[in-house]
């Protein structure tokens, strides 16, 4: 596409297809900084909202494009001469009428659009049915292996009640669905992710034409140069939505000054990576230079390789100064080996032709370069399968090839750094919202909480919220925990695109676990994280001399089956109160309730007999003696134990578990399970090892009343 450009001095465009409101030169735009500074979300009040019914295709008498007009030509038309696949198809309809919304009309725009390295994305633009003015504009980031239809909710089915054909994914019961934000008057922006389905994936014809110019191959090779997945990398994944979303506002469809991006699990960990990204320039040079003005991260990560392969060293705390990559982490077995198949698309032989459009994931991985680590999944999983001791040079690297994938950590050019350029002020804080999950096996609650010290230590009145639930991957996801945070999320992006009159205030929310999930569902809130937290936590200890022993090859595997938290997705595990023979137990009787909210800590004075171990802790609670006695787990976690070279060790091993917010009522018992193995959640150790424990001391963060 070509750039647009108003030539000096006229009032003619140099390229007739599009059209963006004039911007002032740099030298008379004011700073990202002082935008903020003045309040950006009274600036946005000042734009004017398109007036209902006004046509999108009408002329507006100056010769400008319309708005349609503007959105097409973002849009590819074609492939280098191969099928045409990409040209734009605008259709329209009205939504559906959501809770708090009305039925609006639409128009909605969809084909390729060319990323700033040339591939193509199979995206979708949306807006109200008579925009003029450049919107607000919500970027709405998908899971692993989905689409662009992933976070916008389930469209209606021909035959369904209140089906309108083409309409853009708007199932009221859904939480950020376009439906919703056409309502207030935004555009939304959907796109693949590079390297899947439509953007270079299995079903992406125009990476698959063969020599004959069919499209019925799937081609390995048919991608253009990285058009692999690179598997949510800051130079690639998050640059395709900065591109996108500089497009959108040099064509005049998106406000520059309200932007937003939400995302879930992998389109989670992007939004983590955007909304700590340093200003960008949009790709018409000398135009603009952009900023999210609010993210919303629903169950993502912020730091992969901790998240992935946990060592134990990661907390809540003030103090994030602990290694999360050495020693290297244990491996979440089971997670990484869903993760690996769910997304990868395998060749298609002439007799599964038909199977195109039902691949699972339908990724295109990197299998040729193992040069490029942060994309060689192939590699990765080598490693990972090989495990202790990790030397090879596969397993030494990938702590590094994961830093580009991560908010936690920072870029190698201090300069370009959002959290250093923050704690000097020479960037713009953006607002954000994140949603994580206490009972989320793959990215728990410390995922959000460690960002949240990191960005409150370089800007202690940094305007970040959280909501903290029975939700994300593997949780029982109750409906009122589900829609809350919908609600507030969609709340917290109208606030600071200046949609809604009303603020949002910074919050800090958590939802209990019940067991089963039936309410009521009623959060703790408060303006600040600590101050839902006693100071003081309730602490459990065993006498000295209580002596227990683990080793790394005694096990019971129908326990270990029974508590795996895939096997159990969609509710409590639950066991018979019986202990288990493999493991070291601590018990404790509550002699009156106490909720705890956070992440428990253990504290185990220990003597190892081996170079390697791998520590697994279980919080159980445990119900009132009698012939139905049972358990439910409130908790788990993981520790690396590691002294190479010495075949034995002692010491004081601390460590947080992953964390609930949990009431233990009067009469149960407090249940502390030690051991070594946690299959097939967690990879076995394959150096042998065997732990004495001298007592334990268990750290219950409690809840205020």
């Amino acid at each position: 596409m070509r750039a647009l450009r108003k030539v000096r001095g006229t009032s003619r465009w140099r390229n007739g297809r599009n059209w963006r409101r004039a911007v002032p030169r740099q030298s008379e735009r004011r700073s990202v900084f002082s935008t903020y500074s003045a309040g950006s979300v009274a600036f946005a009040l000042l734009f004017t909202m398109v007036a209902p019914g006004t046509s999108a295709t009408a002329d507006d008498g100056t010769g400008h494009p319309t708005f349609e007009e503007r959105v097409v030509s973002i849009f590819e038309s074609g492939l280098d001469g191969a099928t045409v696949i990409g040209i734009p198809a605008c259709g329209g309809g009205t939504t559906l009428a959501g809770a708090g919304y009305p039925a609006t009309p639409y128009r909605t725009c969809a084909g390729e659009i060319k990323t700033w390295d040339g591939l193509e994305l199979d995206a979708r633009i949306s807006f109200p049915t008579g925009a003029s003015e450049p919107l607000p504009q919500v970027v709405l980031l998908h899971g692993w292996g989905g689409n662009r239809g992933g976070i916008q909710g389930t469209p209606t089915n021909p035959g369904d009640a209140g089906h309108v054909p083409g309409h853009p994914g708007n199932d009221p019961t859904k939480g950020l669905t376009p439906a919703r934000f056409l309502a207030k008057g935004y555009a939304t922006l959907a796109y693949t992710a590079r390297g899947f389905q439509g953007s270079c994936g299995a079903v992406d014809p125009a990476a698959d034409v063969n020599a004959a110019g069919g499209t019925d191959v799937y081609d390995p090779e048919g991608c253009p140069p990285n058009g692999h997945t690179h598997l949510a990398e800051r130079d690639f994944e998050v640059a395709d939505t900065q591109h996108l979303l500089g497009l959108l506002v040099d064509a005049g469809v998106a406000d520059p000054r309200r932007l937003a991006a939400a995302g879930e699990s992998y389109g989670g960990g992007q939004t983590w990576m955007l909304a700590t990204a340093m200003p960008w320039d949009t790709p018409a040079e000398g135009t603009n230079t952009i900023q999210l003005a609010a993210a919303v991260p629903f169950h993502g990560w912020t730091d992969l390789y901790g998240s992935l392969v946990p060592n134990g060293r990661a907390t809540d705390g003030v103090d994030q100064s602990a290694s999360h990559e050495k020693p290297f982490g244990v491996v979440k077995q089971q997670w990484i080996n869903e993760v690996y198949r769910g997304g990868r698309a395998f060749p298609l032989t002439p007799d599964r032709l038909s199977d195109r459009g039902t691949l699972v994931g339908g990724g295109r991985y990197n299998t040729t370069d193992p040069s490029e680590t942060h994309s060689f999944f192939d590699g990765w999983m080598a490693a990972f399968s090989a495990g202790e001791p990790h030397i090879t040079q596969e397993a030494m690297d990938l702590p590094g090839a994961f830093r580009g994938k991560s908010a936690y950590y920072p870029v190698a050019d201090l300069e370009n750094d959002y959290l250093t350029q923050l704690a000097a002020r020479r960037v713009r804080p953006v607002p954000i919202f994140a949603v994580q999950g206490w009972t989320d096996f793959a990215f728990p609650a410390v995922e959000a909480l460690q960002m949240y010290r990191k960005l409150k230590a370089a800007h202690p009145g940094y305007p970040i919220s959280m909501l903290l639930g029975d939700i994300g991957h593997g949780a029982q996801k109750p409906l009122e925990q589900d829609q809350y945070s919908w609600q507030q999320a969609g709340n917290f992006i109208d606030t600071h695109l200046g949609v809604a009159a009303e603020a949002f205030p910074p919050v800090a929310a958590s939802f209990p676990t019940l067991c089963p999930g039936t309410g009521p569902h009623v959060p703790l809130t408060s303006d600040n994280w600590d101050a839902l937290v006693k100071p003081s936590p309730r602490t459990f200890s065993s006498a000295p001399l209580q002596l227990r022993q683990t080793d790394s090859l005694s096990s019971d595997v129908e326990e270990e089956m029974a508590s795996e938290p895939f096997a159990n997705a969609g509710r409590c595990i639950e066991r018979p109160a019986a202990k288990s023979a493999s493991g070291a137990f601590w018990r404790w009787r509550v002699d009156s309730e106490f909720t705890m909210l956070g992440l428990p800590s253990v504290t185990l004075p220990y003597t190892m007999t081996g170079e390697d171990a791998t520590v697994v802790v279980k919080l159980w609670d445990v119900g009132p003696e009698g012939p139905d006695q049972n358990k439910v787990l409130v908790t788990r976690g993981v520790y690396r134990l590691s002294a190479p070279g010495q075949p034995a060790s002692s010491g004081s091993l601390t460590f947080q578990l992953f964390g609930n917010h949990w009431r233990f009522a009067e009469g149960h018992t407090i249940e502390l399970e030690v051991g070594q193995l946690d299959r097939p959640f967690l990879r076995p150790d394959n150096l042998p090892s065997s732990i004495a424990y001298d007592g334990v001391t268990l750290s219950v963060p409690e809840a205020k009343a």
